[in-house]
């Protein structure tokens, strides 16, 4: 099998990310994935895993740690998503005894397109037979490629294996393995249909990837509604959490915001239980993986001149942590806010958070299912005194801005910001 004819296997799976807004509970099992995984030899009991909750941060948290761990001499598999560009983006291998191949990726420790159709092409006859269990229902572009990630970390061999859940925790694809280390970032109002109205039931959602009290158990203190949550799930399987409650000031880092700060203190505590474990990682492992980290897309400058910065908030919680680095790193300046959003998002109420940071406003979208196309009626009300553009495209924004001299920040949704990065670097997607 080519990586064409392997990309055109995959992408004939249902993706329920694309259509999230209109997807029900029941849709989201385990059952699926898990018989997926016993044909191929349950390639995940065989793994060293550390799994990572979360409404925020969760991304960054794995990376950190993952890369903290390469430093320290492990190979460390890196499951991620969603992907900016490909979804070869969302499995990575990381280890420095391996030198990464130059190419157009943002990420050059990712699956290649030939390890990606091989793994594809032996796991064909265990996919078919899934699918003529007609009473499991269809499988999903998410469960496939979980799997597949799964399968690839098991026959390279890593040392370690971090999984970052892709929505929620209880029903997740990822919540079929047993890990050693579970992790809980910041909780916030997220998918409420498909996770709950509250932030007491969301949390239950995601503290369910602790399931057999054998786990280390990290977390990010946060609300006592949250916190209580948490704690009442642990209890009842005897594990006492390590609470998170501090930023990280040991360890310089490159992400901005000092939410990366509280992060990077999650994935310190993270490495601390998984050497309690037996395992070697020393502190100047951990100062070069804080260091080395790369995780594109948040609060990152693109271009600077003019200034430029991506960030991909797209949850109230992650606005308000974007909008007071802004105004750490611009005290007496507004931005240029260009803002495109997808259609499951309470765009009114992120606005409205955006307000302290903006000068001028574009409304745009991006090329995705999802994106949602802005009308000056939407916005009646939010942004009376600051002036209002409309443009259809992201290509278009980038050439209208092309002739201002303003700090523009874009930000809304990942797959908006994906587009900018696009334009603005030499990735070939």
């Amino acid at each position: 099998m080519t990586f064409l004819e392997a990309q055109s296997v995959l992408n004939s799976f249902i993706d329920l990310e694309k259509s999230l807004n209109h997807r029900d509970p029941s849709e989201f099992k385990l059952d699926r994935i898990k018989h997926l995984l016993q044909l191929l030899d349950n390639p995940h009991q065989h793994l060293k895993i550390i799994h990572v909750a979360g409404s925020k941060g969760k991304g960054s948290t794995c990376a950190m740690t993952a890369h903290i761990l390469k430093e320290a001499g492990y190979k460390v598999g890196l499951y991620t998503s969603p992907h900016l560009y490909h979804f070869r983006e969302r499995i990575r291998l990381l280890d420095r005894t391996i030198q990464s191949s130059e190419g157009s990726d943002v990420f050059l420790d990712c699956i290649s397109e030939q390890q990606f159709a091989e793994v594809l092409t032996e796991m064909l006859p265990a996919i078919e037979s899934v699918r003529l269990k007609f009473e499991l229902g269809s499988l999903t572009f998410y469960e496939v490629i979980t799997a597949l990630a799964l399968y690839h970390f098991s026959k390279q061999m890593a040392d370690i294996v971090i999984l970052e859940t892709g929505l929620g925790g209880r029903f997740d694809a990822t919540n079929v393995v047993s890990a050693m280390v579970c992790a809980i970032t910041a909780i916030g109002l997220e998918h409420t249909k498909l996770l709950g109205g509250t932030v007491e039931a969301i949390s239950r959602e995601k503290i369910a990837i602790v399931k057999t009290g054998k786990e280390r158990v990290v977390v990010q203190k946060q609300d006592h509604a949250i916190n209580e949550a948490i704690n009442q799930h642990c209890k009842k399987l005897a594990i006492d959490p390590f609470w998170v409650e501090e930023e990280c000031m040991d360890y310089e880092i490159p992400l901005l915001g000092k939410h990366q700060r509280r992060n990077l203190a999650v994935a310190v505590a993270i490495v601390e239980e998984v050497k309690s474990l037996g395992y070697n990682i020393s502190t100047e492992a951990i100062k070069r993986g804080a260091q080395g980290v790369f995780w594109p897309g948040r609060i990152e400058v693109i271009q600077k001149n003019p200034l430029w910065i991506i960030d991909g908030a797209h949850t109230l919680d992650s606005v308000k942590e974007l909008v007071e680095t802004m105004k750490e790193l611009f005290p007496d300046q507004k931005a240029l806010l260009v803002v495109g959003m997808s259609d499951d998002k309470n765009f009114k109420e992120l606005l409205e958070e955006l307000k302290p940071i903006v000068q001028k406003l574009i409304m745009t979208k991006s090329n995705h299912p999802r994106a949602r196309l802005f009308d000056e009626q939407q916005l009646n009300g939010i942004f009376e005194d600051i002036p209002i553009t409309y443009i259809n495209s992201v290509k278009e924004v980038t050439e209208y801005l092309a002739t201002q001299n303003d700090v523009a920040l874009f930000t809304g949704s990942i797959f908006m910001i994906a587009e900018v990065r696009k334009l603005c670097t030499n990735i070939k997607v």
